[in-house]
């Protein structure tokens, strides 16, 4: 089987939809055969995921109460299945591991 990928490049524009899960099954099996082989894109992409969850954490613990106040209101009444933390003063980050179908 030939690689849908023939430089690193072309994996680097799909690492969004990689993380968040959706990328289609045929593209992430063939991103994850690159990155089998591929150190550097390895480390980019432990890097890449590191960089999204500590902006998440950094933004949610800058936030002004009145806007956590606010968007948790929002994704209580926009997001099926969102239930704002108990006694948090702070939404929790959205992540894969938090979302609820």
């Amino acid at each position: 089987m030939t690689s849908l990928f023939e430089h690193c490049s072309d994996c680097v524009e799909l690492l969004g939809e990689y993380v968040d899960g959706s990328l289609s099954p045929e593209k992430a099996a063939a991103l994850e055969a690159h990155l089998s082989l591929c150190p550097p894109c390895i480390t980019f992409v432990r890097t890449y995921k590191a960089t999204r969850v500590l902006c998440r954490h950094k933004l949610a613990a800058d936030m002004p109460q009145e806007l956590c106040d606010s968007l948790n209101a929002f994704l209580a009444k926009n997001v099926p299945g969102y239930v704002p933390p108990a006694g948090a003063e702070k939404p929790l980050p959205a992540s894969p591991s938090n979302k609820k179908n």
